[in-house]
């Protein structure tokens, strides 16, 4: 009986270790790079839905497809980051009947509840085999863009409120790297990570 115990307890440390190992692994970015999309279709851990409300229908799925409707702009996402990353980049893919031109931005730091500074770029612009329309974008990203462990993203698209025009996005690819860890930096992340530093 002893010995089962002992079996038991030493899988259950071996178990928690892997786990922990996992979850560091997951969101620490050892490798130096975390991949991420908002498909719409799965819930996100890193990419919540698009917002305001006021600005954004909810979740629709239409032939097995998922998206969430623009009717006003602009309008934001967010990506939670667990870490500090040196670039983002930005993939976007959408309907846009009216062809309103979009442009993607990245958020500074808030100061305040009604601090908006951001840095907006014209975007590259193609059209997908299924006549969608896909922009992308990359940022260098620092500090002074993380709020509450957060990236957050504004989408512009000049002239939709104009005229009932909508843009239906369908998903949202993320992007974001940094040097690849070393074993000193490891320790001073973990910390941050645990403690919830930035």
């Amino acid at each position: 009986m002893k010995i089962i115990l002992k079996i038991y307890t030493i899988l259950l440390i071996i178990g928690v270790l892997v786990f922990l190992g996992w979850l560091i692994y997951k969101n620490l970015a050892i490798t130096g790079k975390i991949f991420t999309v908002n498909d719409f279709c799965n819930k996100s851990q890193f990419i919540p839905n698009l917002y305001p409300e006021d600005r954004v229908g909810t979740l629709e799925k239409e032939n097995g497809i998922c998206f969430q409707r623009i009717f006003t702009e602009p309008v934001y996402f967010k990506v939670n980051a667990s870490r500090t990353f040196s670039k983002a980049k930005i993939k976007i893919i959408y309907e846009n009947e009216g062809k309103s031109i979009i442009q993607l931005g990245l958020m500074k730091r808030k100061i305040t509840p009604l601090d908006w500074r951001y840095d907006l770029q014209l975007t590259d612009n193609h059209i997908s085999k299924d006549n969608l329309e896909e922009q992308s974008a990359e940022f260098s990203v620092g500090l002074d863009n993380i709020t509450d462990h957060s990236l957050e993203f504004i989408i512009s698209a000049s002239g939709l409120n104009e005229g009932g025009q909508e843009i239906k996005i369908r998903r949202i690819e993320v992007e974001l790297s940094r040097s690849p860890e070393n074993w000193q930096a490891i320790f001073t992340d973990l910390k941050n990570y645990l403690f919830r530093k930035h």
